[in-house]
């Protein structure tokens, strides 16, 4: 491709990642200015089960939870007014307590600047963790632009351009998860993502 076309390319921005429920992958993406969803059960590559796995990681070590098991469900990305760039995750946890239930657990509004030494340019220690935490949630952004723009296991997606009547920009600026509304149906399924995206 050239750079002239690659220049032509619409620019992708993710609005929210989520596995399971109806279908296995869920894509909410923006696109100059029209929004697009994608719902699909096709398999993705491998880079993208890497950066979810890689994210569930991250997240455990800065929510310092440690020793338990841990699935990916879903991730949001927004901006503040001041341009910062911010997201949320769920996660679902299984506690050490009780092997038989998952728990969702949130963390909303997670400043994606990394902070680092302004004389060495290393990570400074009090936000190390929440570096490698950005630092993977930068390459599972990447990988999921890949997927809904077609480099997956199948090509075929059936896309769907939502309505001008919901196109509102001002309802992806709030990050905040609500548990209560979210379904148990959005954990993801054990056959495929809970192999490649589950962590202990």
């Amino acid at each position: 491709m050239s750079d002239e076309m690659q220049m032509e390319r619409p620019k992708t921005k993710v609005l929210v990642f989520k596995l399971g429920g109806d279908w296995d992958y869920n894509v909410t993406f923006q696109q100059t200015f029209q929004k697009q969803k994608i719902q699909t059960d096709d398999r993705p590559l491998d880079t993208l089960t890497t950066a979810i796995q890689n994210v569930v990681t991250r997240a455990l070590n800065y929510f310092k939870l440690y020793e338990v098991l841990a699935t990916f469900d879903s991730i949001t990305f927004g901006d503040t007014d001041d341009g910062e760039g911010k997201f949320s995750i769920v996660l679902s946890i299984k506690p050490r307590e009780n092997q038989y239930i998952w728990i969702k657990s949130s963390v909303s509004n997670i400043s994606r600047e990394i902070v680092l030494d302004k004389n060495n340019f290393d990570d400074v220690p009090a936000f190390l963790e929440r570096n490698e935490l950005n630092e993977a949630v930068n390459v599972l952004e990447e990988e999921i632009k890949k997927y809904a723009l077609g480099e997956r296991l199948q090509k075929e997606l059936p896309l769907e351009s939502e309505s001008e009547n919901d196109f509102d920009l001002s309802n992806q600026m709030d990050l905040s998860f609500n548990e209560d509304n979210l379904s148990d149906g959005e954990v993801i399924s054990v056959d495929f993502t809970k192999e490649s995206a589950t962590v202990r």
